[in-house]
């Protein structure tokens, strides 16, 4: 059975702006908007299994509170009565933080994290929390404690991840705004899957205090919140309350950088580079086709609109790879000691421990058992010295620099604003086939070694004569993983897809006023 988002029930179908709006100013109240999304999720949520720790009395009585503070004249917040969704790694008072992990959490949180805080004092109500892949490690939404998520427009894929449940109680209407969080896509990749906005600020940005991390010690690459919402404007308002100016003290991990305003960005003269193939792995029909028409839009726009290889993918592969893995995921393994596992994730930690020597021996056998994408990331990943771990910091910062250097190359010099890419190879993924797929979603870690604020947009969907393109390419039946990237282009026409902008770090506005400026044209 696939049951899609246009189901007739009465759910709201605003932006976060418009209904925050609304009930500011009377139109709708806030338990008329909470009791729409619990409605919603009554109705829906049983099948997709998306918001895996409801709160509904709980947020009945908050809608009411904020009800009864508007109608006596109260101060009234950016997000006032507002439904919204918390993910599975945030704190969350009154509810438990599981990673997915059978026996980590020991019981409910005590107190809220400090974004859930300012999304609270905002004046947004907590429906729930939602599911997430075990350890926040796959793009896919599965693990032993919930269950899986389904895509809301199709049983048989994956709303995406790790960020999964976030996106499909967006897109399928049960929350207005979720908050996400993003180390290799986690934001982004969901997004593309589901036909929504996500977005990841520039690193440092947004405190990660209150929030579990399957990783703890991992420090080179940099876990950044953000929002899963419609609209760019609804991210550009989620980040000015996550932001919170007026909080004080900032958390120790967030810079106290300006927030400025994307609305003021001209994008005429802005130079944008981009790219469809980022030399790692190829993008399907539809996803190319996307890219290319924000190009052409940006061009009309006014933009200096340049296409040009990915710099140096190699070594970008190398340096993110080398360092999410430098201590062969044993901090992940010690979590799952004695618990249950999802399969995929079973195999993962399995291959993370697999010493250098191992790697070199099997690596070949992968090859030539039609895996080589699989035998690509034991070459790439795996355990390292001290000594390796700090030379790839060093690597890491040197091709940060010459990353831009590069781009600034094809405008003479130059400097680039902006870049244009996919947000994945594929549209959402069948259940099961994320681990063999892994680099398809390498489009995305560029901009977590950058620690650049990047978003994805909606572009459309897929047609049927993409699904027809697509499988029209040649391909080997002893391959695995391009029997997997067939049978995830099969049925795939009517699947949403996105594309993604990157900026300079620190220039979000940058980013979004892009983005702004490609979704309505690209999705419709």
């Amino acid at each position: 059975m696939t049951t899609t988002v246009s189901d007739p029930l009465p759910a709201p179908r605003l932006g976060t702006t418009e209904i925050a709006q609304q009930i500011a100013s009377g139109q709708v109240s806030s338990r008329e908007a909470v009791e729409a999304c619990l409605h919603r999720i009554d109705q829906i949520n049983p099948r997709l299994n998306a918001i895996a720790q409801p709160r509904g009395q709980q947020a009945l009585r908050d809608a009411d509170a904020a009800d009864q503070q508007l109608a006596s004249g109260g101060p009234v917040g950016p997000l006032h009565g507002v439904p919204i969704t918390i993910k599975d790694c945030y704190e969350l008072a009154g509810s438990q933080t599981t990673l997915g992990i059978p026996g980590y959490s020991h019981g409910p949180d005590a107190t809220d994290s400090p974004l859930v805080k300012r999304l609270k004092a905002a004046g947004a109500v907590v429906l729930g929390k939602t599911n997430i892949p075990q350890g926040m490690l796959l793009h896919e939404c599965e693990n032993p404690v919930f269950g899986r998520t389904l895509h809301p427009d199709d049983d048989q894929r994956s709303p995406g991840g790790s960020s999964g449940g976030e996106a499909a109680a967006v897109a399928a209407g049960m929350s207005m705004l979720g908050l996400a969080s993003d180390l290799g896509g986690s934001t982004r990749q969901p997004a593309h899957c589901c036909g929504l906005v996500g977005f990841k600020p520039t690193s440092g940005r947004l405190t990660i205090r209150g929030s579990q991390r399957s990783m703890p010690g991992l420090r080179a690459l940099v876990i950044q919140p953000g929002p899963i919402c419609r609209t760019t404007g609804d991210a550009d308002l989620a980040m000015r309350v996550l932001l919170d100016p007026t909080a004080a003290p900032k958390q120790p991990d967030e810079r106290p950088v300006a927030w400025p305003d994307y609305r003021q960005v001209d994008l005429a003269g802005l130079r944008i580079a981009y790219w469809t193939d980022n030399g790692v792995a190829p993008p399907c029909v539809a996803i190319a086709r996307a890219v290319e028409q924000a190009a052409k839009r940006l061009t009309e726009l006014g933009a200096e609109v340049i296409a040009t290889p990915a710099p140096n993918p190699d070594e970008m592969m190398r340096t993110y790879f080398g360092l999410i893995s430098a201590d062969g995921l044993r901090s992940f393994g010690r979590l799952l000691q004695g618990r249950e596992k999802t399969d995929q994730i079973a195999r993962q930690v399995r291959l993370g421990k697999l010493p250098r020597g191992a790697r070199a021996f099997l690596a070949p056998l992968l090859d030539l058992a039609g895996q080589p994408a699989l035998a690509k990331l034991l070459r790439l990943s795996g355990p390292r010295s001290v000594d390796q771990y700090w030379q790839l910091t060093v690597a890491a910062d040197a091709y940060k620099q010459q990353f831009w250097k590069t781009l600034d190359q094809a405008f003479g010099g130059r400097p680039v604003d902006a870049v244009l890419a996919p947000p994945h190879s594929l549209p959402a993924l069948r259940h099961g086939s994320a681990l063999h797929l892994l680099l398809e979603g390498s489009h995305c870690y560029l901009a977590n070694l950058l620690d650049a604020p990047a978003g994805v947009v909606p572009a459309g969907r897929v047609t049927a004569e993409d699904e027809r393109a697509e499988l029209a390419k040649p391909h080997s039946r002893w391959a695995v993983e391009g029997r997997l990237r067939r049978q995830n282009a099969l049925g795939s026409a009517g699947l949403p897809i996105g594309v993604q902008v990157m900026a300079r770090p620190w220039r979000d506005d940058v980013a979004l006023a892009v983005m702004n400026r490609l979704e309505q044209p690209l999705a419709s």
